[in-house]
């Protein structure tokens, strides 16, 4: 959990100069989390 804030808080600092691809990367993490929670739902909906 640690190790993941760090590279988070790394990768942050690198796309802090380009706020477009600060945006992108923001949106493809949340996708990432996001997608596999929703797919747990919908499989425990059922």
């Amino acid at each position: 959990m640690i190790r993941e804030a760090q590279a988070m808080r790394r990768a942050y600092a690198m796309f802090k100069s380009d706020s477009q691809v600060e945006t992108v990367a923001a949106v493809a993490i949340l996708g990432m989390v996001l997608y596999p929670a929703a797919k747990e739902l919908a499989r425990n909906r059922r």
